[in-house]
């Protein structure tokens, strides 16, 4: 909090924004008031946001990292003022999302849990999961036990076909001489036959159902390959001897007979061919079991041998790092799936904010927001009071009701400014109302927070912040009430610097000298603010605050240390006493077993 005439203009303003709604503070009194990575906001609280930008970003790939490590769906910024993401662009498509309702959080969960799940969609799946179980009443109403059984069945086989994946080139390579057999008269076949056999039969959703059928746990293969348990891994790959195949450039039926049904081997052939080289975009394609490098893509080339074993000891590397994130999502449906109904419920005040949205913009200036392509993205949780100090919204009303939101949380200071605000302050930055917002003000705040009384501390910030408020009100149209609130507000934070400091206990005699000197400021300006209705109302309550601490607080302190009642507030020993007040509370100690104990423990 500093005086206007003191203030440097700054070469550029130009935080970081991130457009949302009001439905964004619905969920965050959830995520204790962080605004968070999606994926690890859902692991660590059982909570989805109900806005935001779902199909850019990432989500249609699980990716390579841990949940709590996952950069996928960390929060963008743009800047207030250049880059593409600036507050004209915020401002006009990304503060105007609607929640989903109801219906269509069940419906977005359901479309993807009637498709062909391969895993590579997990992120979205827990989205919009945990989504559909914050709009019901129970998990009945989202998914039936047979459907979720045969879910999570199939999650399960889906991570052990990543575990088989990374068998191939290095235990199971393609039988070049069982090609040869399967040729031999009366047989009539062709190679292509047999590399279209592979490409028909040995798809993705086959494997899977024959991982499912056979429960075969490839991972323990893996971890221990014998010849007798890579046996079993490598009857996954057997053909039928009879089977209509896609053959041709046109895909057209074919039904073909096999002498030979097993294309693959345990040995590795002295056959080797360059094949082309791998990428790890190939990867991403065969975990979204996408045409080209699709399983059965892949074996098929690996028997013409069009790709090698180097190819697939490649792709062994990411398989491995996909199949772990891959299972710290099953973990975490798992979670979801059995966490109970309470942890998705809302409150009224939460379904309002939902139900009734308007936009936002958090402003920061956070060192965790990084570069990141063409914006900026969160490296970590931010904490709203702490890392987003500014909120900016469309018009007064909703500025009012933010302001309430964050004081009915007790949040650390928060300015709440008006998009029109930021508009100006792109230009120019002491365009911006003045704030409260100091060191030694969030100093007090956070000294006082763990103490019995401290909503009676917040309550004095909240006056503060009100009077701020009228300051900001004058600034143009009363220079000398402007002038009078602006010094008043200044020297209050001075006390404060002196009484609070970070490097000194917390002391019943720092309070009152910081509540007696603040009260002395007080009646030194009402004078010139008695015309002021708004102001001195104010005033005087902050005066009657100012008298509790004074007062109350050690009257507290008399009557612990009689009934032998121990406190944490006060950083004091037994023999220190307040000889000022000693007189004044002559007859509170005459009476003190009249003082019940449920009134002193109560918040003032």
């Amino acid at each position: 909090m500093t005086n206007p005439s003191d203030e440097v203009q700054q070469s550029e303003y130009d935080p970081f924004i991130h457009g949302t709604t009001s439905a964004a503070l619905a969920l965050m009194s959830k995520t204790n008031f962080q605004l968070m990575p999606v994926l690890k906001m859902i692991d660590d609280f059982q909570v989805a946001p109900m806005g935001g930008e779902l199909f850019k970003g990432g989500y249609e790939f699980i990716g390579f990292e841990l949940v709590q490590k996952e950069k996928i769906g960390a929060i963008s910024f743009g800047n207030l003022k250049t880059g593409e993401y600036n507050l004209k662009e915020v401002t006009g498509s990304y503060t105007q999302f609607v929640p989903p309702t109801k219906t269509a959080a069940l419906n977005h969960f359901r479309h993807l849990l009637n498709r062909p799940i391969v895993g590579a969609e997990l992120n979205l799946l827990l989205v919009y999961f945990t989504r559909a179980r914050q709009m019901h009443e129970s998990l009945d109403q989202i998914i039936t036990k047979n459907e979720l059984d045969i879910l999570t069945q199939r999650l399960k086989a889906i991570a052990q076909f990543y575990y088989f994946v990374q068998l191939l080139g290095t235990y199971i390579y393609p039988d070049f001489e069982a090609m040869k057999k399967a040729l031999l008269p009366p047989a009539s076949l062709t190679k292509r036959d047999i590399t279209d056999a592979v490409y028909s039969f040995l798809n993705f959703e086959h494997l899977i159902k024959r991982i499912i059928e056979s429960q075969l746990d490839v991972k323990s293969i893996l971890l221990n390959p014998s010849e007798e348990n890579l046996g079993k891994a490598l009857a996954l790959l057997q053909l039928p001897d009879k089977l209509t195949i896609k053959s041709g450039i046109c895909g057209d039926n074919k039904e073909i007979e096999l002498p030979v049904t097993q294309f693959f081997s345990l040995t590795k052939s002295s056959t080797s061919k360059k094949s082309r080289s791998y990428k790890k975009s190939h990867f991403v394609h065969l975990a979204q079991n996408k045409s080209g490098d699709s399983i059965n893509n892949l074996l098929e080339n690996f028997l013409s041998q069009e790709l090698n074993s180097d190819f697939f000891i490649n792709m062994a590397n990411d398989a491995q790092k996909y199949v772990s994130a891959l299972e710290d999502r099953i973990r975490i449906f798992n979670k979801l799936a059995n966490t109970p109904q309470g942890q998705f419920e809302l409150t009224v005040d939460q379904r309002i904010l939902l139900d009734s949205t308007y936009p936002i913009i958090f402003v920061s200036e956070s060192d965790l927001i990084k570069p990141h392509v063409n914006e900026y993205r969160s490296t970590g949780s931010l904490k709203l009071g702490d890392d987003i100090r500014m909120i900016a919204t469309d018009d007064k009303k909703h500025r009012e009701e933010v302001r309430k939101y964050l004081r009915h949380h007790q949040l650390n200071p928060v300015q709440v400014v008006l998009f029109s605000d930021l508009e100006k302050a792109a230009h120019d930055q002491l365009a911006l109302p003045l704030s409260i917002d100091s060191q030694p003000l969030r100093a007090m705040l956070a000294k006082t927070r763990n103490s019995k009384h401290s909503a009676l501390f917040y309550e004095l910030y909240a006056l503060l912040d009100d009077l701020n408020e009228k300051r900001n009100k004058f600034r143009y149209t009363n220079p000398q009430v402007f002038a009078t609130l602006d010094r008043l507000l200044v020297e209050i934070t001075k006390v404060m610097d002196e009484r609070f400091s970070t490097d000194k206990p917390l002391t019943r005699k720092a309070i009152q000298t910081f509540s007696i000197k603040s009260n002395a400021l007080i009646e030194r300006e009402k004078p010139a603010l008695e015309l002021h209705r708004g102001c001195m109302g104010i005033l005087d309550t902050m005066l009657t605050i100012f008298a509790s601490l004074v007062v109350f607080y050690p009257a507290v302190y008399l009557y612990q240390k009689n009934k032998n009642v121990t406190h944490s507030f006060f950083n004091t020993d037994s023999g220190i006493k307040a000889q000022d007040t000693i007189v004044t509370l002559d007859k509170l100690i005459d009476d003190v077993d009249d003082f019940p104990d449920d009134k002193i423990c109560a918040e003032p």
